[in-house]
């Protein structure tokens, strides 16, 4: 009584879709040889290997008959991305104007961000600002801080390792701290600091923990040395447990509880990690195949938790080559 589609159509709209996944990656190769950007198809290889074990996860879980076709949003996602990434490739960054405009995604983010703080929801039992009528901006907010840091440091990053302060408010620096002129740092710092504290207001410290963690990479690149990013580590560090033992974030105690008993604990959706591991530990070490397991019973299982329901169809080996893959893509 609640079939809404039939066979033909499913295999229609799973060929149609599919045919057009697999067209764009080769469209971007194709335009790369054609206008002769110099683009890494290693990069490329990689994105597609990722975003093919996630489409047939997304074919997998939904009941065909009765349930949206998730794989129809998830193709046209990835294609998307696929148009943008053929656009950015064919910018000239040697020429190109653009970083003159780092401070413009810094901007856009904080509008995003003010926009969550006075119109943003969470979800149910969650003081957190996540939505933002149907959509969930902090995806966007998280590229535009990207873009800020990246354009930010592309700029001044031989400026930061060949200047150095030899003096803070009247008092000499010795030698050995190798600190950077402050005119030249405070306006990430102050760009940075400004986002965390909006993240603050948000009651969403992971996209903080995500910017921090993306600072302290873009800081040791660009400044070429690695021990103010490990005492930035280390400041990071204390500072999410300070806000743990403060009871900054509801969601974060509640996550933190959740991790340390993820059998027995009274946290609202904490038994969704039970379900993950029990699914993870279903798969085994081969899994039960593409397609073969119960992933629809693994909530969130498209989206938070997908990394379970791949394990749960492709055991420990497909988690680990799913690790390998993120691994070779940051490297």
């Amino acid at each position: 009584f609640v079939v809404v589609r039939d066979w033909g159509e499913v295999r229609n709209s799973l060929l149609l879709w599919l045919a057009l996944y697999l067209a764009a990656f080769h469209a971007v190769s194709f335009l790369w040889l054609r206008r002769g950007v110099p683009g890494d198809r290693v990069l490329l290889l990689i994105a597609h290997l990722l975003t093919a074990v996630g489409f047939a996860v997304m074919v997998s879980r939904p009941d065909p008959l009765r349930d949206v076709l998730i794989f129809v949003r998830y193709a046209q996602g990835v294609t998307l991305g696929l148009v943008l990434t053929a656009a950015v490739s064919s910018i000239g960054l040697r020429t190109t104007q653009l970083e003159h405009f780092s401070f413009l995604p810094l901007v856009a983010a904080f509008v995003l961000s003010g926009l969550l703080i006075v119109f943003g929801s969470g979800p149910s039992g969650s003081n957190a600002k996540v939505n933002l009528g149907p959509v969930q901006p902090m995806e966007g907010i998280r590229l535009l801080l990207a873009l800020f840091l990246a354009g930010y440091f592309a700029r001044n990053w031989e400026v930061l390792r060949g200047v150095r302060e030899h003096a803070f408010a009247g008092v000499p620096l010795p030698s050995w701290m190798n600190v950077p002129r402050v005119r030249y740092v405070a306006p990430v710092l102050i760009g940075v600091g400004a986002a965390l504290a909006l993240f603050f207001f948000q009651r969403d410290l992971g996209p903080a923990l995500m910017l921090a963690i993306v600072f302290l990479a873009a800081w040791g690149i660009a400044y070429g040395r690695a021990g103010m990013v490990v005492a930035g580590v280390a400041v990071l560090l204390a500072g999410f447990y300070l806000g743990y033992w403060l009871e900054v974030s509801s969601t974060l105690n509640a996550r933190v509880q959740i991790w340390q008993s993820p059998w027995d604990n009274a946290a609202r959706g904490g038994d969704q990690i039970a379900h993950a591991l029990w699914a993870a530990a279903t798969g085994g070490p081969l899994g039960a195949g593409l397609g073969l397991g119960d992933t629809r019973y693994v909530p969130a299982g498209e989206t938070d938790l997908v990394l379970a329901a791949i394990g749960e169809e492709l055991g420990a080996v497909g988690i680990v080559s799913i690790a390998a893959l993120f691994v070779a893509l940051v490297w």
